[in-house]
Order: C-alpha cells, then sequence, then structure tokens
C-alpha cells in the first residue's frame, strides 16, 4: 500500500505508526500487506520508474 505523506522525519517512524492496521487488512483479506510511504512532492513530480508505476496502477489518485 502507498501512502503518501505531506513530508516524514522517519520512515521506520511511519511503518511503525501503520504497522497494525496493515496486519489487520493482511489478516482480514488474507493477502501480504507492504507499506510503502513517499512525500506529497515525490508523488505528485517524481518520476522514478517506481512512482510512474504505481501512478498508472493507482485507485485512488
Amino acid at each position: 500500500m502507498l501512502v503518501v505523506l505531506d513530508d516524514f522525519a522517519s520512515y521506520g517512524a511511519e511503518v511503525d505508526r501503520t504497522a497494525e492496521l496493515a496486519a489487520a487488512l493482511s489478516l482480514e483479506y488474507g493477502v501480504s500487506i507492504s507499506q510503502v510511504f513517499v512525500r506529497r512532492q515525490e508523488w505528485l513530480a517524481g518520476d522514478s520508474p517506481f512512482v510512474r508505476s504505481v501512478r498508472d496502477e493507482a485507485i485512488a489518485p
């Protein structure tokens, strides 16, 4: 799951904050969910292959 945030100081802290939700969703739907965090500016203007691919496949803009 890609999480777009305005900014964050610690990637690890964001993983810790969302781990419980990701685990609950994983159990509920029987799938493995990993969190990936990007800053808003990277989402809007980034041109990495990863960001382009996620933009193409995004469920929510």
